[in-house]
C-alpha cells in the first residue's frame, strides 16, 4: 500500500465536489469505488491532525487523499 504524506495542505486549495469525497466515523471509504478499509485506525500512526495523506485503495488501487479531524466535547458533572 502506496502512502505519501502531503504537509502542505495549500497544494489541496479547492474544495471538493460533494460526490467527490467520502465522510465515515468509523473507517475510510475510498471514494472512488466505496470500499471501506477496516484497517483504517493504522493510518493515525505518525500522522499528525491537518495532514494530508495520499493513499492507495486496497480494492481498486486508485490514489486518493486522506486526513482526520477530532472534535472535543466537554461534560460537567455535579459532585
Amino acid at each position: 500500500m502506496g502512502m505519501d504524506i502531503i504537509t502542505d495542505f495549500d497544494k489541496h486549495e479547492n474544495d471538493p465536489k460533494e460526490d467527490d469525497y467520502t465522510y465515515n466515523r468509523d473507517n475510510i471509504i475510498c471514494p472512488y469505488c466505496g470500499y471501506e478499509d477496516p484497517e483504517s485506525w493504522e493510518y493515525l500512526s505518525g500522522l499528525c491532525e491537518g495532514e494530508v495523506l495520499e493513499v492507495d485503495c486496497a480494492d481498486c488501487g486508485k490514489t486518493f487523499n486522506i486526513f482526520y479531524e477530532t472534535s472535543i466535547y466537554w461534560q460537567a458533572n455535579k459532585i
